[in-house]
């Protein structure tokens, strides 16, 4: 899962416990990881800067219904958050 969010621990609970299914956790944050996430995930790796932002799609998209742009402000609230992303 691709997430630093400690609401997601019920589901990797699910996962690994009632499934036995194997649960990583790649967090997308430069901050400090969600250790309640650390706890419960079998593995838990930040992800690197270059390859998170690389790896985005454009901030404009075209599909069969028309296109859309990401909000303007996503940008500034991602880069707070200490996600790095290209817009």
């Amino acid at each position: 899962m691709i997430s630093n969010a400690s609401d997601l621990l019920l589901p990797i609970e699910v996962v690994s416990k009632r499934l036995g299914l194997t649960v990583g956790v790649l967090n997308p944050h430069q901050r400090n990881p969600g250790a309640v996430l650390q706890r419960e995930a079998n593995f838990f790796r930040p992800i690197r800067q270059g390859l998170l932002s690389g790896n985005q799609f454009p901030a404009t998209l075209t599909d069969a219904r028309g296109t859309f742009t990401k909000p303007t402000n996503w940008e500034a609230r991602y880069r707070r958050r200490g996600v790095f992303t290209r817009f």
